[in-house]
């Protein structure tokens, strides 16, 4: 009875964490819509130019499967520049979600993996024949280099 009592009250916690965020962004974001009126925006150009500054401010759920390795990547990214720039080891990252909160360890692999990528990509900008990775029209449709990419879907 006791661990339902718990998990009751940290699923109404979850709730509290996520509205606590949205709180904190709304208020910051109106404080920028005033600064902005303050250096003489009207209240609608003001708004737009504070979301432009702080962009999204959608929470999103934890995804079932856990995050997405994109975003794990960059995370570890963010460790191993943290650490350079300090010198200290930083054990984890951390993702906050509007329905969790996860932990993710900085570990040596994922280091390494960052690592390696970010070699692959300083290869890959020295190159002059670097391929496209994918068969998504939509994706080349928005993509900076299609008026010069010999591959495009578009």
């Amino acid at each position: 009875m006791q661990e339902w009592f718990s998990k009751l009250r940290m699923m109404f916690r979850r709730t509290d964490v996520a509205c606590e965020l949205r709180e904190e962004m709304d208020a910051h974001f109106e404080m920028e819509v005033r600064t902005n009126q303050e250096r003489g925006m009207k209240e609608e150009e003001a708004r737009a130019a504070a979301r432009r500054h702080f962009g999204s401010q959608t929470l999103i759920a934890c995804p079932r499967s856990g995050p997405h390795a994109g975003h794990v990547a960059q995370l570890m990214t963010y460790c191993v520049l943290v650490e350079d720039a300090f010198a200290r080891q930083v054990p984890y990252g951390v993702f906050q979600y509007s329905d969790a909160r996860r932990q993710i360890p900085c570990t040596n692999d994922r280091k390494q993996e960052v690592l390696q990528l970010a070699d692959e990509i300083r290869r890959k900008r020295r190159s002059s024949n670097v391929h496209r990775q994918h068969r998504h029209i939509g994706r080349c449709r928005k993509c900076s280099h299609r008026s010069v990419c010999e591959e495009s879907l578009s």
